[in-house]
């Protein structure tokens, strides 16, 4: 987040091609997901972020190329996170992000990708950025 705005991109690739997202992936082997965070947001939009709070976890299913049948399982843990002074957005990775942008909080774009956990995950971060609780303890924050 940076002046009240949050930051998305436009998905690159499926699932969910040209829907925005929130920056994120998938943890690597023995990465602590508040590091994917800032890996992933990193990678995806250029942008050096610190973590200043947990929001929350959602459960969703994600499609899985090796299965027809169904989506894999996956557990989605979003934090909130603001900019490392003099860090700004560079250019998106094209295979990650077609574009980014910020948005207020009152007006983030739709259709949203991954609409089964991401509404709840913008109303949640919404009523944080509204009530003041962008910034949590981190009480499993590594290094900390």
């Amino acid at each position: 987040m940076r002046d009240g705005k949050l930051l998305l991109m436009r998905r690159a690739h499926e699932p969910w091609l040209d829907r925005w997202d929130i920056p994120g992936g998938f943890c690597e082997m023995d990465e602590h997901p508040t590091q994917t965070a800032v890996r992933e947001t990193r990678e995806e939009t250029g942008l050096e972020v610190e973590i200043t709070g947990f929001l929350g976890m959602w459960l969703d299913g994600y499609p899985d190329p090796g299965r027809t049948d169904e989506p894999a399982v996956t557990l989605n843990v979003y934090y909130h996170a603001v900019p490392v002074a003099g860090s700004a957005a560079g250019e998106a990775d094209p295979v990650e992000a077609a574009e980014i942008g910020w948005f207020p909080v009152d007006d983030v774009p739709s259709p949203i990708a991954f609409p089964h956990h991401a509404e709840a995950v913008l109303e949640a971060w919404r009523a944080a950025v509204k009530e003041g609780r962008t910034l949590t303890p981190l009480p499993d924050l590594p290094g900390a």
